[in-house]
Order: C-alpha cells, then structure tokens, then sequence
C-alpha cells in the first residue's frame, strides 16, 4: 500500500515529467514548424515591393535575402544601392523597409549569424561586412580584409567563425579574417552563393556547372551533387526546416524545389529572373529581376521582391 511519503514522492516525480513536457512542447512550438508541403502546396502571391528606400540612387536590385529565425523580417542584398536591408513581414501578408545601411563596396552573399551579427561578402573585393541586426534595426558595426576574393558565406559551425568559398576552396575563417581550414572542392568551377543546410552541412550553387553541392563543412567532403535539365545557373539557394530544398534559376525564370528524398518539382515560374529566395514557416519569398541591354550594351537590372504563402493551414 503506498504511503503518504511515498505518494508525496511519486506526484513530485509526475509534476517534474509533466514540466519538461510542457517546456519541450512550448520550445517545438517557438521553433516554428513547416505548415506545408512544398512538393503538393500552391503557392498564392500574398506581396509585391520593390522596398524602395529614403536615398536610395536607383531602382533596387536584390540579389540576396535571408530571414530571421523567427520569420519575421527579411535581410536583402540591394545591389543597385549597395545596401543592406531589413523589412519586416506584417500580420497583414506585406513587408515594409524598416532600415537599411549603405556600404562602399558592390556586395554579393549573406549570412544570418546566431549572434545577431549579419556578413556580407563584397563581389570581387577582399573584404567582408559584419552589421548588427537589432529588430527593424540593421547597423554597421566593421569590414575586414580577407586573403582572397570570396563569394558565398553561411555561419561557421563555431559560433566565432565562417564558411566562405572562392574559385575552387570551402575555407573556414574567424571574424578578423584569418583562415583556420582551407578545403580544395574539385568540383568547383564558379561556386556562387552557399546557405546552411543544417547539421554540418552547407549547400552551395555553381553556375557554370549548372550544379549545387551537398558539403559537409566539418570534412570538406562534397556528399551529394545536384542537378535538373530545367535548372540553369542556379543563383541562391535555401533549405526549409523540412530539408527541402528551393533554388533560383536564373538561367531557366524558375524556382525549383526538391525534397530530401530527391524528387524535384518547378515551383514558381515568370518572364523575369528569380535571384534571391528565403523561406519562412509559411512563405516562399522572392526576388524576381528584369535586365535590360541597350545598343551600347549597357547593363541594366531591377527587381522586385514577392512573397507567396504556401501554407496548407486554413
């Protein structure tokens, strides 16, 4: 027969386990799970801007974007600009410019670091941003110079470093610039941009091999090539919570999503140019380009940034 001792003991052990529960539920619940399915869901267009901003010199060309861990702004590469901006995503399915910081060198990629810090890479140059992502606030904090010309960047697996690529490496750098690891990748030809894919894993697109790579960030080691005769020069990429993965095409005016069991599938498709892309719990966003070409092969290009809800949660 149980004793009061003894029940008293049972119903603490029981209110501990019940806690946890509650505390386990609550963290999966803030950690957002995917409310749909990219590979059966139809995408409905919810937004378009051009998020034109207070200064800005010429029409915005965005050729980056990334979102905060909650889903509730959007960090974009201006290139035309040579800014950095933040738009928030409103309860009423729109975004607005919130901030947005101005650099002197022409930018490439982006990463979303876990200590709030943003790095930019510079096209053709040997520096590397770092702002400050406060809220609706983004801030310059420093740049520093790197020993050779790096495009894609994702976070380091160690909170005080980076992944960077260049012509034909994955190398692993502290914020000052000084290279830890240095991974030759052979199947380089022109890697591009690069994202988390979570684990030890980086995804990072070449548009002259027309593929993506699978690399694990830890090795070195490409695990796994991608590729579609319907995907051409791949631009950004990002991977969902769910592993699925969504790339720009740019060279074929598509987005192209392919789960993790490999099936692929054309998402969205238009006359324009898609060149960044984020995903959020319950949207694809996308930046989509129209390029122009005068007789005097003056190079033009704009965008404008949609967002398609796809969720399957009425």
């Amino acid at each position: 027969m149980m004793t009061m001792m003894t029940f008293v003991l049972f119903a603490l052990q029981l209110a501990t386990l019940l806690n946890a529960s509650a505390i386990r539920s609550t963290q999966n619940a803030s950690a957002g799970e995917m409310t749909f399915d990219p590979m059966t869901s139809s995408p409905r267009l919810t937004f378009t801007t051009t998020g034109r901003a207070d200064r800005d010199r010429k029409e915005p060309d965005y050729i980056a974007i990334a979102s905060t861990p909650d889903g509730s702004h959007l960090v974009l590469i201006d290139d035309a600009n040579r800014k950095v901006k933040v738009m928030a995503l409103t309860s009423s399915g729109g975004a607005r410019v919130t901030s947005d910081v101005r650099l002197s060198k022409e930018l490439w990629d982006i990463a979303l670091l876990p200590d709030g810090m943003v790095a930019v890479t510079t096209y053709d140059n040997y520096f590397i941003y770092l702002l400050r992502l406060q809220g609706d606030v983004i801030e310059y904090t420093s740049r520093f110079r790197v020993e050779k010309k790096y495009d894609g960047v994702a976070a380091g697996l160690d909170n005080d470093t980076l992944l960077v690529t260049s012509r034909y490496y994955l190398d692993v750098i502290t914020r000052d610039g000084r290279v830890v690891k240095s991974f030759y990748v052979s199947q380089f030809r022109r890697p591009d941009y690069m994202c988390s894919a979570g684990g030890d894993d980086v995804i990072v697109s070449d548009w002259a091999s027309q593929e993506l790579y699978r690399i694990n960030a830890r090795t070195g080691q490409v695990t796994e090539t991608m590729s579609h005769p319907d995907m051409e020069t791949p631009h950004q990429a990002v991977v969902d919570k769910g592993g699925n993965l969504y790339v720009a095409s740019r060279g074929s005016s598509r987005v192209m999503v392919m789960s993790p069991a490999g099936e692929w599938r054309t998402l969205l498709q238009s006359s324009k140019l898609p060149t960044g892309i984020s995903v959020t719990t319950d949207d694809v966003i996308v930046s989509w380009a129209d390029v122009t070409i005068s007789a005097d092969w003056d190079f033009r290009s704009w965008s404008v940034v949609k967002g398609y809800s796809m969720s399957d949660v009425n």
